[in-house]
């Protein structure tokens, strides 16, 4: 995602002792609790969205989501404990880093915030015309203030020429609650729009501001089991061998063994017929769960390779049996769960192109 900030904003966020500013679109200010959605928009069409909220604080929470609305991460300013958390949306994976510091996060109030916005405004009277290192020149205009939705809205347009000669107009809206209310960038090639909707003047769930249970240390039977009973209801003696072979040969990122009780067992690997009106699938499937429980924490089909040339359908649901294993290996070495000190690097996926 691309954060549409202004020299203003960025001079906005500073003064709330900030030694660098926040990937978060909201100002840590004291006794304004809020809640509301930014929408971000290119070419007109939405690209996604953040839910944020203050507490009244000045704790942030800032929840990243892409276009179809799947996860992205989540920023949390968290002042009481002077720390900034970061949980991130890699797929599968709940894993979270917190950054700390011997300096004060500080926060402002709303009085201070305002007469911010208003020196910036005066500033840019004084002062239009600014080059910047990359080679860029701004002219900065005032745009006044006006009421709206109960706020105080302080306007700015920038108007840019490049290093390169490219030409752009940002107008920028920002709201004495801490939030910019619109940043229009008219750039030629892709026209970016920030809008702020559904602003509530409320105390946010306290919870917003934790590390939620799931990001914590917990037990978790897909991730922990290491004992596979193979459970082979298919009829074809052979998948339960193929089936053998693939879990007792797993890479070492995530290994098993098999048992032959299911009373022996942490996981129970269920291969079952299945009907499909697609005459290509095969005829089975794995489910995987717990002994004694009905919950299936995972299930994989594998589609056959309609360019592979069939010889032995014997040898190909082997293949297809070590094809279900190799997708839940997968799916296990790459849900991470914790805090992290660094991004934490995918597992690279073993190729099944060729079955």
């Amino acid at each position: 995602m691309k954060y549409l900030f202004t020299s203003s904003v960025v001079s906005l966020l500073l003064c709330c002792g900030f030694s660098k500013p926040l990937l978060a679109q909201l100002a840590n200010i004291t006794d304004a609790p809020l809640t509301a959605t930014i929408t971000f928009s290119v070419n007109g069409q939405p690209t996604s969205t953040e839910e944020i909220a203050r507490a009244n604080n000045g704790s942030t929470y800032d929840q990243s989501k892409s276009r179809d609305g799947s996860f992205v991460h989540t920023f949390i300013v968290d002042i009481p404990n002077n720390r900034r958390i970061e949980l991130t949306g890699l797929p599968l994976s709940h894993t979270y880093r917190i950054q700390t510091s011997d300096r004060k996060i500080y926060t402002c109030t709303l009085e201070e915030y305002r007469a911010t916005l208003q020196r910036s405004q005066e500033s840019f009277r004084d002062r239009p015309d600014r080059d910047k290192p990359n080679g860029s020149h701004h002219h900065e205009i005032p745009l006044g203030t006006r009421q709206q939705d109960g706020m105080t809205v302080f306007g700015s347009r920038d108007e840019i020429v490049l290093s390169t000669g490219e030409k752009r107009i940002v107008e920028d809206w920002q709201s004495d609650l801490g939030v910019a209310v619109t940043v229009a960038d008219s750039s030629d090639t892709h026209p970016m729009v920030r809008t702020l909707t559904n602003v509530r003047h409320v105390e946010p769930d306290p919870k917003l501001f934790d590390i939620p249970a799931e990001y914590l240390a917990h037990s978790d039977p897909l991730l922990d089991g290491k004992k596979v009973f193979v459970d082979n209801k298919t009829g074809i003696p052979e998948v339960a061998d193929a089936a053998a072979l693939a879990f007792n040969g797993a890479p070492p990122q995530h290994s098993w063994v098999t048992v032959g009780s299911i009373d022996e067992a942490d996981l129970v690997a269920e291969f079952a017929p299945v009907t499909r009106n697609d005459d290509l699938d095969p005829p089975f499937e794995m489910k995987v769960h717990v002994p004694g429980s009905d919950n299936i924490l995972f299930v994989t089909h594998p589609r056959r390779n309609p360019e592979y040339q069939i010889k032995n359908y014997l040898n190909y649901e082997k293949s297809l049996t070590g094809s279900c294993v190799v997708d839940l290996w997968n799916r296990v070495a790459n849900t991470h769960v914790g805090l992290v000190p660094n991004p934490v690097p995918r597992a690279k996926p073993i190729d099944q192109s060729a079955r």
